[in-house]
């Protein structure tokens, strides 16, 4: 597999631009990374007073058990091809991430609006090929229109039958497809599907879940191949350059940084 966690390597033949959201030293580049945590206890609505959105995103975290567990989506800096290539209102970095309706750009900013995290990180992959991460960017960007993967199908495709991707199933797809020496080899850490909590039990979120989508075969696939963003950020090639955690006040102004 082409891959080594060296710092001299993760910063060569990358094109960088300063982020508003993260220190002024902070570069972020095509084909980093942002994932976007919530604090488990930080919202203390009963899920009859969330939407469904903000019920599936507990249900995410609620099954993972490392020390990201509070990660619940993830997205993939874009590179901008020319200096005047967006609108000076839009200088902010720009993601591609599989959002609820389809796969799609977006400026980072209005994503953090959007999913109300409590912190994002920016981290880097650090891959013996420094141009990795800009392919799987570009690849990722080729998806875009396909549709959001809501029964976390292994082969891509949702429950209509459409191609489709869920967050972090995007970027292992990516840097999987763009691999330079071993197709189809992931760099992150490996997962197997886990819809249950602590109990063992699957959560009444999962079947329920699945029970509307998928009324003649309503099982989760449990232990199947599949990913999690608390996975990708455990991974040992994955290194946080800067982390912003979000104020109660930005929240509440929902400020397109």
């Amino acid at each position: 597999m082409t891959l080594v966690c060296r710092n001299s390597l993760i910063n060569v033949l990358q094109m960088r631009f300063t982020s508003p959201l993260f220190a002024p030293e902070v570069h972020p580049s095509a084909g980093d990374l942002i994932f976007f945590f919530r604090e488990k206890n930080g919202d203390r609505k009963t899920n009859a007073g969330k939407n469904e959105n903000t019920q599936e995103r507990d249900a995410i975290c609620a099954v993972s058990s490392n020390s990201f567990a509070d990660a619940f989506h993830v997205g993939i800096i874009v590179e901008r091809r020319t200096q005047n290539q967006w609108a000076e209102k839009d200088k902010t970095e720009r993601i591609v991430h599989a959002a609820r309706d389809e796969v799609r750009v977006d400026p980072l900013g209005a994503v953090v609006a959007e999913l109300r995290p409590t912190r994002v990180e920016l981290c880097r992959m650090a891959l013996d090929d420094p141009w990795w991460g800009r392919r799987a960017a570009k690849w990722a960007e080729d998806q875009c229109g396909a549709a959001y993967n809501d029964i976390y199908s292994e082969k891509c495709v949702n429950s209509r039958g459409q191609r489709a991707f869920y967050c972090c199933q995007l970027a292992v797809e990516a840097f999987k497809a763009t691999n330079p020496t071993e197709k189809d080899v992931s760099p992150f850490l490996p997962h197997a599907l886990n819809f249950a909590g602590n109990d063992g039990q699957i959560l009444p979120f999962w079947m329920e879940h699945y029970k509307k989508l998928c009324p003649h075969n309503p099982m989760p696939p449990q232990g199947r191949p599949g990913s999690h963003p608390s996975k990708l950020r455990a991974s040992p090639c994955v290194l946080v350059i800067g982390s912003r955690k979000i104020e109660k006040k930005e929240e509440k102004k929902r400020i397109l940084l």
